[in-house]
């Protein structure tokens, strides 16, 4: 999945990120952090994308029942873990350890043919020990979802992947740099057939499996990395189905 970008830059110095990308100054979030928000241009305007890529805060034109979060991670066994050798220097939100770098914007209930809207956070730690040609190549995110509950992630079942270049975003002061990267995808309907019934409300939860990895845009969410971090995620889904037609 390829995007053009379109960004906004919270930092001590405007860089540009590369020649498809827009940058504009503004307040730091946080003292001394360089703040870079992207878009994908495929997210509805219902969420309002550039007040949040010029003020951090979404703006929904519609209200959305989110009272009940996402929950985190690990998933249990028999899911398989990945193994990153270096969890500390990319990482997922403030903590390597902890899952604290996945948001589910418009809520973790999911309902087949809608958009799920989910927002990273990307840490790079002591960014200014840090020297432009430890990133000549691409950071990547990639998100995993459970679908057909086998307790694995397979391959086909990846919805998100997306890789992106800081190098010019070095050298800096600043002692973190953290990219907030916005992606969607369709959720799609795997609800079973009916047998009989002429209405069901099937309802299950799914784990969803989230990765930055560096130079390697293919990464298994089973196997091992370099750099980077993996974090699981349990969403809600719920789908209304009729003996004559599916409907979300």
């Amino acid at each position: 999945m390829k995007f053009k970008w379109i960004m906004s830059i919270v930092c001590l110095t405007c860089l540009m990120l590369a020649s498809t990308l827009s940058a504009q100054e503004d307040t730091p979030i946080d003292t001394g952090a360089k703040v870079v928000r992207l878009a994908a241009p495929n997210v509805p305007s219902d969420y309002n994308v550039k007040s949040w890529l010029e003020t951090g805060t979404f703006g929904l034109t519609f209200p959305v029942n989110n009272d009940l979060k996402a929950t985190p991670g690990p998933a249990p066994a028999p899911y398989p873990t990945a193994k990153v050798w270096d969890p500390g220097i990319e990482q997922l939100g403030g903590s390597a350890v902890t899952c604290d770098g996945l948001a589910f914007v418009n809520g973790p209930n999911w309902v087949p043919g809608k958009q799920a809207l989910v927002l990273w956070t990307i840490r790079i730690p002591r960014a200014s020990a840090r020297m432009a040609s430890e990133f000549d190549r691409d950071l990547t995110l990639q998100l995993w979802v459970d679908w057909n509950q086998s307790k694995t992630w397979e391959k086909s079942e990846r919805v998100i992947v997306q890789s992106f270049n800081v190098r010019n975003l070095f050298p800096t002061t600043a002692p973190y740099i953290e990219v907030q990267y916005l992606t969607m995808f369709t959720i799609p309907s795997i609800s079973p057939p009916l047998n009989g019934a002429a209405m069901k409300l099937y309802q299950t939860r799914l784990w969803v499996r989230g990765a930055v990895t560096y130079d390697d845009n293919d990464a298994s969410p089973a196997g091992q990395a370099l750099f980077g971090e993996y974090e699981d995620w349990m969403t809600s889904y719920q789908e209304a189905q009729t003996a004559t037609r599916t409907k979300g």
